[in-house]
């Protein structure tokens, strides 16, 4: 039970570094019953977060149509965690689907770190959603023996 971080640094011999580590929650909450699993910036439910799931953002946020496939509406708010609400497509947890998702999602996508606000879940984490009677979407929250986050950085002294 608990969250535990697990840390890698490796080194090659022209100083090039690259560091990974990946943060596991293991609780013993049990999943919301007829939920589904998605992946926290898997707009279309495609099965990765990837740079569509960016066109996705800014095409809502310029209030385009968008067509995110199993997954909630862009925008429709959800419960994440236990009392959080939360906006599909809202990447970074800041009340808003907006050009900055898309930028996190890019960077996520490139390996590069893309920082979340307090209590959200972190890209390509598993969520579970569940839908209210009546087909809306209810809640969504972080399974139980999950991996809820992973982040990766890559230094190098030749690309600063």
């Amino acid at each position: 039970m608990g969250t535990h971080t697990i840390s890698l640094l490796a080194k090659d011999s022209d100083n090039n570094e690259l560091a990974d580590s990946i943060t596991i929650t293991v609780s013993n909450t049990p999943l919301s019953e007829g939920g589904e699993q998605r992946t926290w910036g898997d707009n279309n439910c495609s099965g990765a977060a990837d740079p569509v799931d960016a066109l996705l953002a800014l095409r809502h946020d310029a209030g385009l149509s968008t067509n995110t496939g199993e997954c909630p509406a862009m925008g429709a708010q959800l419960e994440v965690t236990v009392a959080a609400l939360r906006l599909w497509g809202d990447i970074d947890c800041s009340d808003a689907v907006d050009p900055v998702d898309a930028l996190k999602l890019l960077r996520f996508d490139a390996g590069l770190s893309a920082a979340q606000g307090p209590g959200c879940p972190p890209l390509g984490a598993g969520v579970v959603i569940a839908a209210l009677p009546g087909g809306a979407v209810a809640d969504a929250m972080v399974g139980p023996e999950v991996i809820t986050g992973h982040s990766r950085s890559v230094t190098s002294p030749n690309y600063r």
